[in-house]
């Protein structure tokens, strides 16, 4: 299987070096790069182009759903990377606003290493599943994309 590209965004040092850690020590991840503030990250993720964004809500320079927002009306940023949004506080219309964005996932800190590399790996089989049946034309991508968030939306 090939490596997921994934990029980090957290402006505290201790949960970007853990997080960090934790992708780290999966063989089938790449970290492509790490971002300490949402201007910062934006540019990191136009640059690097990942699979996955590990994205925190708050952030000095940019929030992340304002990222997140740029990301996805930049023409040269693949429209097929999924976004994870980290927090430490939970508030129900951040989270409504990330997911209508387009986040796939939402973790509250603390987080485990469990539930770390159990979104990456539920994002690589939808996005492994996706593609397979659009390279079949079975369905087209747009359809199978929508579909592999509204599974994802439902197996939280």
């Amino acid at each position: 299987m090939a490596e997921m590209k994934i990029a980090i965004a957290e402006d505290n040092r201790q949960a970007l070096d853990m997080l960090g850690n934790i992708l780290e020590s999966d063989k089938e991840i790449q970290v492509v790069g790490k971002a300490e503030n949402g201007t910062d990250a934006y540019n990191m993720i136009v640059k690097t182009k990942p699979d996955i964004v590990f994205l925190d809500v708050v952030m000095p320079g940019m929030d992340g759903i304002s990222v997140m927002e740029r990301i996805k009306t930049n023409q040269d940023c693949s429209a097929d990377t999924s976004f994870v949004m980290i927090t430490a506080a939970s508030s129900e219309n951040l989270t409504a606003d990330a997911f209508r964005m387009g986040a796939c996932y939402y973790i509250v800190k603390p987080f485990s290493k469990e539930a770390v590399l159990d979104k990456v790996h539920r994002l690589k089989n939808y996005r492994n599943r996706a593609s397979t049946l659009a390279a079949t034309g079975r369905w087209s991508r747009i359809w199978c994309r929508r579909n592999m968030k509204d599974r994802i939306w439902r197996a939280m």
